[in-house]
């Protein structure tokens, strides 16, 4: 094996290998373990014949650096930029993102879709600041999974103003309120936990009720013996459409008083009553309703 330097690079069986000033390289370059590439200025990396869009690599006040010259950096190939980075100083990532230590977004965070968390334990959002202003060009919404809370405290004495909690009661066709072999039915919907404030119920049509002859289907709900008490909104359940919603006058009332929120110093059953027009109950082929109930646990 013949190896020649002829002072312009290294000639490996007379074939230039690795050029020592300009030229072509059209081999590879194995670093052997522990080897480095140095330079005494920036390292530009111009792959694709791109002389325009390029890496480079530098140390910029000690600290080691890669930027994009001409245009954003991009890791993966899955898109292009919608949110018009063009900067050297800007990244998309088109795919994944895991961070596992701290993520420190001292320019803000904007998000286009939803933030979400998977994995055990507990997550917290804590803001470090005096004041935290949530703004919105239309609403602000808490959301909650059912049977979970939204707490309320003051955090320097941990004074616990109260959970808020949402429970949603689905019933179908076939269950309790609409299984009488008759006009009219009833069932429990809710039973309210002691020490708490009813704020507000909402009923949700999933889907219409349907039976042969058929022509009116209305639920109210209130205590026992008041049966439009909390839900009394005029509908007919066979033919409103699907996704409508019908909403309390504040949380309670009955004919005599109107009341904004109902406290229960004990446990309390909230009924709804069922009443067809033209078919039984038992004969409905089709139909759900959901209902929302929001209230305070003291």
């Amino acid at each position: 094996m013949a190896i020649d330097i002829f002072g312009t690079g290294l000639d490996i069986f007379g074939v230039p290998y690795l050029p020592l000033s300009g030229g072509t390289l059209t081999g590879d370059i194995t670093l052997a373990a522990g080897g480095s590439l140095t330079s005494p200025g920036s390292i530009l990396l111009k792959p694709s014949g791109d002389t325009d869009d390029y890496f480079t690599l530098s140390t910029l006040t000690n600290v080691p650096t890669i930027f994009g010259t001409g245009a954003y950096v991009r890791i993966g190939d899955a898109a292009f930029t919608s949110n018009s980075l063009a900067s050297e100083d800007d990244l998309l990532v088109t795919g994944k993102l895991e961070v596992d230590g701290p993520l420190y977004a001292d320019g803000g965070i904007a998000v286009i879709g939803d933030i979400s968390r998977s994995g055990a334990g507990q997550s917290a959002l804590t803001l470090t600041t005096t004041v935290v202003d949530l703004l919105a060009t239309t609403d602000i919404r808490l959301r909650q999974q059912t049977g979970n809370s939204i707490r309320f405290m003051e955090y320097l004495t941990g004074v616990t103003y109260g959970d808020w909690k949402i429970v949603r009661v689905q019933k179908t066709y076939t269950s309790d309120l609409f299984d009488a072999v008759g006009l009219t039915d009833s069932a429990t919907i809710w039973t309210q936990p002691a020490n708490t404030v009813l704020i507000s119920v909402k009923m949700r049509l999933v889907t219409q009720f349907a039976a042969t002859s058929l022509t009116d289907l209305d639920v109210t709900m209130g205590l026992a013996g008041d049966n439009d008490g909390l839900l009394s909104d005029t509908m007919n359940l066979t033919s409103d459409a699907a996704a409508t919603e019908y909403k309390t006058r504040g949380a309670y009332w009955n004919t005599s008083a109107l009341g904004a929120f109902w406290y229960a110093a004990a446990a309390t059953d909230w009924v709804a009553y069922a009443t067809a027009v033209g078919a039984n109950l038992s004969t409905l082929s089709a139909g759900q309703l959901d209902f929302y109930i929001m209230y305070l646990q003291l």
